[in-house]
């Protein structure tokens, strides 16, 4: 299977994107995702992208998906790799 390449170890970027979504909210205020399991997002990750030819373990890519109530502790993405904001449309 052909995995999406992601350039210049920009993985994190990725994965930054990735958790921005799951905060996203619809007009009526209901969440876009569901984020009840997060082993779906980890799963993308590491399923379908690969951080210069080579494969994303799912033990990396799970280490930015845990629940608050997990005692596994949440890798932090650096702030130089927070390269994207994703912003909700402006109603007309």
């Amino acid at each position: 299977m052909r995995k999406i390449e992601i350039y210049d170890d920009y993985h994190t970027t990725v994965i930054d994107l990735f958790q921005q979504m799951q905060k996203l909210k619809l007009p009526n205020g209901a969440p876009l995702l569901r984020k009840d399991m997060l082993s779906p997002y980890y799963k993308i990750v590491s399923n379908y992208f690969s951080n210069n030819k080579k494969k994303i373990s799912i033990d990396t890519a799970k280490n930015y998906f845990v629940g608050k109530d997990n005692s596994q502790k949440e890798v932090k993405i650096t702030e130089d790799r927070q390269l994207f904001v994703i912003v909700p449309k402006k109603k007309d």
